[in-house]
Parts: C-alpha cells; structure tokens; sequence
C-alpha cells in the first residue's frame, strides 16, 4: 500500500506546478489544451449532425424492402432479403451509437452535485456488466469512507466505460482478473478518494499510451475513440484527475483522484 501511495502522490505532484514558471508554463498548456478539445467537441458536434440525418431514412426504407417483398421471395431469397435487411438495420444502430458517442464527447451538462457512495455505485455497476457466463474474476476492497461529491449519472457513466473497456482487455486470458481498490488520499490540503482498476489483459501499446485520452485514438477495430476522452473529460468537469499506465509484468493501471468536496 505505501508503494501504491507513492505512485499516487507522484501522480498528483506531475500535475502540480512547483514555482511560478511552472505555474505560467501549466496555465499556457491548459489554455491549449481547452482550445484543442474546443475544435474537437466542435468536430464532433458536426459529426453527430451529419451522420444523424440520413439514419432514419435508411432504416425505414430497408424496413419497407422487407415488408413489401418478404411475401414474394421464398426459400435462397427469401434468406438473403431477410439477411440484407437485418444487417442494413443493425448496422443503422451502430451508427447511432456513434451518434451518441460524438455527441456525449461534444456536451456541456450541468452537473448536478449530490454525496454519493462511490463504492455503492461500483458493486452496482459490477453487478450490471457481469453475466452468468462471463470466467473472469473481480476482487473489491473498499478502505474507509468512500464518499464523494459527484453528479451520479455522469460518474455511473464513467464507470460503465472503464470496467466495459477492462473486461474487453482481459477475454483473452487464461484466469482473467480485475482488482478494484479505493483509499484516501491527502494532497497539499486537499482530500481525494482514489479509486484504482487494476487488471491482467494485454495492457496498452507503448505508441498510443500518451495519447490514449486524445480523441479519436483507438487500437479498437470498431471503436470511435471516444469512450476514454469522455471519461476524462467527466473526471475533469468533477476538478479530479485520471491516469493509465501499464503494469510491470501484465495488463494496466487506471487511478483516477476523485474530490471528496467539490470547491466553490
């Protein structure tokens, strides 16, 4: 634990500036930072718009294909029509999904503070995403009080996000396991609730481990390269903090340093 510790107050000293050089330096990188994610959220609201409009259509013309010809075609054709179709309107769904996903990432939600229970909120989402199929193996230790000031629904997203994500990186295991450990953590007099998602999955490429919460930067052959920016960008509309990194043998390293009290 106090290994752990270490890593984590040098986490949120990498975040800290140390004099006032640093501090012009810190206040220069955010303003580009903000401006970037301005352009992005701008591209993305745009691009929610235009993939948005011809969805219906598609869908509904697919649709009336198979209703007017179901009762012509039979046996081979019948199959390739019905085929044709269903795969036409599923694949409509997955692009709404992406709508959804552009449009999450180009928002500004009024956040609606509330206490909450973080470690509530993560057996419930545990218990959500877990099937009675699924082999792989989710240990919990909660230290303390584990409460933070938070809107629910944006942190429930949050977590929805990551644990999909973790569980996706460790399907291939032989013994698939995800560690989640919460403690306190007080930093220049501030106290945080640090929460950590451990597990044993492939980790992340080196290439992309800087920019992993850039958007539009996925090693995913269907992802959009949003889910990670939208956490970030949750994490930071809460003034807390995120980091990724991989672990020395197996698989990754997600802390995420939540504010207990939001600030005024």
């Amino acid at each position: 634990e106090k290994k752990t510790r270490s890593s984590t107050e040098s986490n949120l000293m990498l975040h800290a500036p140390q004099s006032d050089s640093d501090e012009i330096s810190s206040l220069v990188e955010s303003f580009i930072r903000a401006e970037k994610e301005a352009a992005w959220s701008d591209v993305a609201r745009r691009m929610a718009h235009e993939i948005n409009n011809p969805l219906t259509p598609i869908q509904l013309s697919a649709e009336r294909i198979k209703k007017r010809y179901e009762s012509v075609f039979k046996d081979e054709e019948l199959d390739f029509l019905n085929k044709s179709t269903d795969t036409i309107v599923s694949q409509v769904d997955v692009l709404r999904n992406m709508v959804l996903e552009f449009s999450d990432f180009a928002k500004q939600p009024k956040l609606n503070f509330e206490k909450l229970d973080l470690s509530r909120l993560i057996e419930e989402t545990v218990g959500f995403l877990k099937k009675e199929d699924d082999n792989y193996k989710i240990s919990t230790h909660f230290k303390g009080d584990n409460y933070i000031e938070a809107d629910i629904k944006r942190i429930r997203q949050v977590l929805i996000n990551l644990l999909s994500n973790t569980i996706d990186a460790i399907k291939s295991e032989k013994k698939p396991t995800i560690k989640i450990i919460t403690y306190s953590l007080k930093h220049k007099g501030r106290e945080y609730l640090v929460l950590e998602i451990k597990d044993n999955g492939h980790g992340f490429e080196e290439r992309v481990l800087d920019s992993v919460f850039e958007p539009y930067i996925t090693t995913k052959k269907k992802g959009t390269g949003l889910g990670l920016p939208i956490v970030k960008k949750i994490i930071e509309e809460h003034k807390g903090l995120i980091s990724i990194k991989n672990n020395n043998l197996k698989g990754a390293l997600l802390s995420i340093f939540f504010l207990k009290k939001q600030e005024n």
